[in-house]
């Protein structure tokens, strides 16, 4: 499949790999974020060597970045094998070395019908949701583990005229890591078949997707989920619209009970007072309880403002495999689209102010800690971003 690609790229497409190195100075006064019976203080030299690949063609977009890091401890001798009561297996010497990369892929093999997506990370994850999270700090390892996911998915579209469109997804994927931990790496294969309604439906929008999964573990035993879903949208006018949806789903697992099932259905609807405002909400109910969702966003001339709330049920893996919960570089897409709105200006100047400014691909982790179960989740989110010109 990867000498498919590269024969299907245009000859004038255009790679760039970029080698990076950072140097930093860190005195930190509680080096591995113990207790502070057990904290000392250190100085710690970071370098940290690394290599980022991009490629944007047509048929061909290749995202990656991949890092070592290197610590050196001015008081080495005072590091201390002690185990760290809190957390089993857990030490209190920090790390001498870190790897971390994440890398996505996304070709045409057949031009409009036949696609294929691929991605691979490694970096740290928290284990339980009462200890320190995952930041800046690579060189502890408390309360974190390494885990390491890929997944490839190829997919067909098809447009049927103005009437409809269709997908058909395949998806195998596998998450590792954390095994001294009670976290056990599992694989996954995934079915997914959406079709949507099409531009000769424009008072009345309709979708319908079916999603069927199976995960294979050795430690916690195989378990599925199937979800039927299908859509309305009544178009009142080219600012308000009301939504409908229903559907069914069914998880079955290992454990007491070994399913669970039922109905849903919810109703809404989505404003757009003007092309920098959009609301969307709705409210209803699963075989878990009430739920709902909420969508709004806004942009003036030098702020823009976004926040969500969603109501799923999920699994640790499923959110190692999902992009991080803010994207830097989607945030800044949206507070530079007045100033900028050619889009292809517009990821020049935002991939540039990244780099200038040394901020990272994400503001944050979706993943709260490891476990094997299905959960409810319950996110709420808000962000803001304000840019004001300078003239010289």
């Amino acid at each position: 499949m990867a000498a498919m690609l590269v024969a299907a790229c245009p000859a004038q497409a255009e790679w760039k790999v970029t080698p990076t190195l950072l140097v930093s100075e860190i005195w930190t006064d509680n080096v591995n974020l113990t207790e502070d019976a057990l904290a000392h203080s250190d100085l710690i030299t970071q370098v940290s060597p690394g290599i980022t690949v991009l490629n944007r063609s047509r048929r061909l977009t290749v995202e990656a970045t991949a890092q070592v890091h290197a610590f050196a401890y001015l008081r080495d001798s005072d590091k201390r094998n002690l185990s760290d009561p809190a957390i089993v297996g857990q030490s209190l010497d920090p790390q001498d070395t870190e790897r971390t990369y994440r890398g996505n892929l996304r070709g045409e093999l057949a031009r409009d019908l036949f696609y294929v997506d691929a991605s691979a990370s490694r970096g740290q994850q928290s284990i339980s949701p009462f200890g320190p999270r995952p930041s800046g700090d690579l060189y502890s390892n408390r309360n974190r583990t390494e885990i390491d996911s890929w997944s490839i998915s190829p997919y067909l579209t098809r447009s049927f005229g103005s009437v409809a469109s269709g997908m058909l997804r395949f998806t195998r994927d596998s998450v590792g890591g954390g095994d001294a931990l009670g976290y056990r790496g599992t694989g996954g294969n995934t079915l997914l078949a959406t079709l949507d309604s099409g531009p000769a439906f424009r008072t009345v929008g309709w979708g319908v997707s079916y999603v069927k999964q199976k995960l294979d573990g050795a430690e916690y035993g195989d378990s599925s989920n199937e979800n039927l879903s299908t859509k309305l949208r009544y178009v009142i006018s080219n600012r308000l619209s009301l939504l409908a949806n229903a559907g069914y789903d069914r998880y079955d697992y290992e454990g007491l009970g070994g399913s669970d099932q039922g109905a849903n259905w919810s109703l809404g609807f989505a404003w757009s007072p003007s092309l920098r405002t959009n609301l969307e909400a709705t409210l209803g109910r699963h075989f878990y309880g009430t739920t709902g969702t909420l969508s709004a966003l806004h942009r003036s001339r030098h702020t823009t403002w976004n926040i969500s709330y969603d109501d799923i049920v999920t699994t640790s893996r499923q959110q190692f495999l999902l992009p991080s919960t803010f994207d830097t570089a989607g945030l800044l897409d949206s507070m530079f689209a007045t100033a900028y709105p050619d889009p292809i200006e517009r990821q020049r100047v935002v991939a540039a102010y990244i780099q200038s400014n040394g901020l990272p691909p994400s503001l944050t982790d979706s993943v709260n800690y490891l476990s094997n179960r299905f959960l409810r989740q319950k996110s709420l989110r808000a962000s803001m971003g304000f840019r004001k010109d300078r003239k010289s």
